[in-house]
């Protein structure tokens, strides 16, 4: 693996249902992924050699680990540039959500 994330549980159907409200608003300036959107929080990216032992101890560890609660307060859309050094992040759209 090369993306380390972790799950939503409470709220997945909420989420999903405000993606699939985003894909039809935004289907005229990028399509929709194909696969299906899985909620999620990205806690990092592997870049390089790494422990799989210790990766999957860690995750045999914590995997029904409730972390908590969060509220999504707003939704950005987010334009990001690939370079060497890597990823540049620029918003482009910002909405509060009630």
């Amino acid at each position: 693996p090369r993306v380390i994330w972790v799950g939503v549980g409470r709220g997945a159907d909420k989420l999903k249902l405000l993606r699939r409200i985003l894909d039809k608003c935004l289907n005229q300036i990028v399509k929709p992924e194909p696969q299906e959107f899985i909620p999620h929080i990205t806690l990092g990216r592997i870049k390089g050699s790494y422990d799989k032992v210790c990766l999957q101890t860690f995750i045999n560890t914590h995997a029904d680990e409730v972390i908590g609660t969060s509220k999504v307060t707003k939704v950005k859309l987010k334009r990001s540039i690939l370079r060497p050094q890597g990823p540049e992040y620029h918003d482009i759209l910002e909405v509060s959500l009630k």
